[in-house]
C-alpha cells in the first residue's frame, strides 16, 4: 500500500512536471527567446542584487512570524534552525505540484528533528502561521482581483475564471474562520480538517481514519491559540502585511527596472492573477504563471509578451536562488541525521565489542 502510494505521487509529479514544462517551452517558443533575453538585458547587476536582498528580508520576516507563534505555544527554538526549516519547506513547496501542502509537514519534521520539539507541536504552529499568512494574502488577492475586474473591458470568460477562483478561496477561508477561529458555544463541533475529512469521506482511507483522533486534538490546540494569544495573532498579521508589502515592492521594482512605472491598482491586479495561477497543480506553477502574466501584461498594456516572460523569468531566477539555499539546508540536515545514526551505531558497536572481549 505504501509503495503504491509513493508510485502514485511520483507519477503525479512526473505528469504535472511534463505538462508544466510543455506549457513553459511552448510559451517561450511562441514569443521568441531572443526577444525575452533582450528585454532582460535592461536589468543591471545591482537591480538583481536589490531584489534578492528584498526577498531575503521577506524570508526573515516570515521566519520571525513562525518563531513568535512557536514561542507563544511554549516551543522555544533558535531563529537559525527555524530559518533553515523554513527554507527547506519553501524548496519542497516550489519544486512539487503541492502549492503550500507538502512542504509544510516536511518543514515541521525538519524543525522537530533539529530541535527535539514534538512533531505535533511544530505542526500546530505551522497550521496557525500558515492560516494567518494565507488569510492576509487572500485579502490582497481579493483587493487585486476586484481592482482588475473594475476595468470595463474584462471579457465574460475571464470574469468567470477570476470570480470562480475568488469564490473558492473565500469559501476555504470562511470554513477555516468559522471552524477554527470564531469562538463557538457548540460542544464537540468539528474543526476545519475533521470537517473536510468527513465531507470528502476521507475517513474511508484507513490511514487518515487512524489519525482522525490526533487531528481533532490538534484542532483543539489551534482553536485555543486563537482565543488565548490574540496579541500574537495581531503581531503575526502585521508581519504578514510587511512581508506581502515587500513582495509587492519586488514586483514593482522589477517592472520599473524593465522600464515601466505602474500604479498600485495595476500592481495589485498583477499580484492577484499571479497568486491565482498557483492554484494550478504544477511545480512552481510552471507555465501557469507565465500564461497568467502574458494575459495580465497584455491587458494592462505593459510591453506585451516579451516583457511578461522577462518579468516571470526574473522572479523565477530569484525564487530558484532561495530554492537552492533550501536544498543546501536539506543536504546539511540529512548529513546531520546520517552522522547521528553513525555515532549511535559506533557507540553500540563499541559496547558489544567490549562485552565480547570481556567474555573471552
Amino acid at each position: 500500500m505504501e509503495i503504491s502510494g509513493k508510485l502514485n505521487k511520483t507519477l503525479f509529479f512526473t505528469i504535472t512536471l511534463i505538462v508544466g514544462g510543455f506549457l513553459f517551452i511552448a510559451v517561450v517558443n511562441s514569443v521568441g527567446i531572443d526577444k525575452i533575453i533582450n528585454t532582460i538585458a535592461a536589468f543591471q547587476l545591482w537591480h538583481f542584487i536589490l531584489l534578492v536582498f528584498l526577498n531575503a528580508l521577506a524570508a526573515l520576516i516570515s521566519t520571525l512570524r513562525w518563531k513568535i507563534i512557536l514561542d507563544a505555544t511554549g516551543n522555544i527554538a533558535p531563529f537559525k534552525k527555524i530559518l533553515a526549516a523554513r527554507m527547506i519547506g519553501y524548496s519542497v513547496n516550489y519544486l512539487t505540484p503541492s502549492g503550500l501542502i507538502l512542504g509544510e509537514p516536511f518543514k515541521g519534521m525538519v524543525l522537530a528533528g533539529k530541535t527535539g520539539l514534538k512533531l505535533g507541536s511544530t505542526m500546530v504552529s505551522i497550521v496557525i502561521e500558515g492560516s494567518i499568512f494565507l488569510s492576509t494574502v487572500l485579502l490582497f488577492v481579493v483587493i487585486g482581483a476586484f481592482s482588475f475586474l473594475s476595468y470595463s473591458d474584462v471579457s465574460g470568460k475571464t470574469l468567470l475564471i477570476v470570480l470562480g477562483a475568488l469564490i473558492f478561496l473565500l469559501l476555504i477561508f470562511y470554513l477555516f474562520f468559522t471552524k477554527m477561529i470564531k469562538p463557538s458555544d457548540v460542544a464537540g463541533e468539528k474543526g476545519f480538517f475533521s470537517y473536510l475529512i468527513d465531507l470528502l469521506r476521507l475517513n474511508k482511507i484507513s490511514f487518515i481514519d487512524g489519525l482522525k483522533n490526533k487531528i481533532i486534538r490538534r484542532e483543539d490546540e489551534i482553536k485555543k491559540f486563537f482565543q488565548l494569544h490574540k496579541k500574537t495573532v495581531f503581531f503575526a498579521i502585521f508581519l504578514s502585511i510587511a512581508e506581502i508589502s515587500i513582495m509587492l515592492a519586488v514586483f514593482w521594482l522589477a517592472l520599473y527596472f524593465l522600464g515601466f512605472s505602474i500604479s498600485i491598482k495595476i500592481l495589485l491586479g498583477l499580484f492577484s492573477l499571479m497568486n491565482i495561477s498557483f492554484l494550478l497543480p504544477l511545480p512552481g506553477s510552471l507555465g501557469g504563471m507565465e500564461l497568467s502574466q502574458i494575459f495580465a501584461f497584455g491587458f494592462f498594456a505593459l510591453g506585451g509578451q516579451a516583457t511578461a516572460l522577462a518579468f516571470t523569468l526574473i522572479i523565477r531566477i530569484i525564487n530558484l536562488i532561495f530554492v537552492a539555499i533550501g536544498i543546501c539546508c536539506l543536504v546539511q540536515f540529512e548529513i546531520g541525521i546520517i552522522y547521528k545514526k553513525a555515532a549511535e551505531f559506533s557507540i553500540k558497536f563499541k559496547q558489544k565489542f567490549r562485552g565480547f572481549l570481556q567474555s573471552l
